[in-house]
């Protein structure tokens, strides 16, 4: 157990260094950003290409199509408290110390935290209103790098059914990784000239990876002892998935990203994932 503590601290300080990083380029490229903002016309250095376009502090018109990539981190945070329960019944079933004593309610595994890293793309469109709400419907993918989440841990227990006294271990083993996901999102931003910051809801649905493996052994007026493992690769479930961010216009047709998710998913055999991530992109307006 300490020594999953341990990786998992780790694994957060890696997680805070990355997510340093990042807000540190967001950051340079805002000030280079004001560095550029004077009202004057930009240089012909894009041609005849839809990327041309001017840098001014007045709009830049966020209506119409738009396509664009992403880079992110994640920080995964996966309950494994319910992921034996199932086995554990199924391996006790039909007997009194099952029925009354109800060792599949036990909960042996807490939560767990990983990271990850993010690569992916979105396409959307803008429809301005009065008053500066400018409403869109978008679509996105992500495709995740990261070895997953796990945890592993074992409790006895001594207990009295009607059948007499015993002794129960439960040891139990569990891992999840979030392989990649699609989003479908609502989103409302209010047009601040060459800002456009927004929020969004929708629906995520991804595909994971996941198992769990229970060693149950019982000692004193009843014996048992056996391994049950439960696992899937390319599950799929679905979530909410909800967020702040803003677009900030370099050119007509050329805009950065920066934005703020947060996603949590229905449960994978009683196993809960939710996740926060942070990711910053480049896109294209037509």
């Amino acid at each position: 157990m300490m020594q999953q503590l341990r990786s998992n601290r780790r694994n957060g300080g890696c997680c805070a260094r990355r997510l340093q990083k990042l807000m540190a380029c967001w950051s340079l490229g805002l000030m280079l950003l004001a560095g550029i903002a004077a009202p004057a016309r930009a240089a012909d250095w894009l041609g005849d290409t839809p990327l041309r376009g001017t840098f001014s502090t007045a709009s830049v018109g966020w209506s119409g199509f738009y396509v664009g990539g992403t880079y992110g981190i994640g920080n995964p945070s996966v309950d494994f408290g319910n992921s034996s329960h199932d086995m554990v019944a199924y391996m006790l079933r039909d007997t009194a110390l099952e029925s009354q004593e109800h060792p599949e309610d036990w909960t042996a595994l807490g939560t767990a935290v990983g990271h990850w890293t993010s690569y992916g793309g979105f396409v959307g469109f803008n429809v301005p209103w009065d008053g500066g709400l400018v409403l869109s419907g978008e679509l996105g993918y992500n495709y995740l790098s990261g070895n997953g989440t796990s945890a592993s841990d074992s409790m006895t227990r001594i207990v009295t059914p009607t059948t007499g006294t015993d002794t129960v271990t439960i040891s139990t083993a569990s891992s999840m990784r979030l392989k990649d996901y699609a989003t479908v999102r609502a989103r409302a931003g209010y047009d601040l000239g060459r800002f456009l910051p927004y929020a969004y809801l929708g629906l995520a649905v991804g595909r994971f990876d996941y198992s769990t493996t229970v060693a149950l052994t019982v000692s004193g007026a009843d014996n048992y002892a056996g391994t049950e493992t439960n696992g899937k690769t390319n599950a799929i479930t679905a979530g909410v998935d909800a967020g702040l961010g803003i677009d900030v216009g370099l050119t007509s047709h050329l805009f950065l990203r920066g934005e703020w998710e947060y996603m949590a998913y229905a449960p994978l055999s009683g196993i809960r994932y939710t996740a926060n991530a942070f990711r910053g992109g480049l896109g294209v307006k037509f």
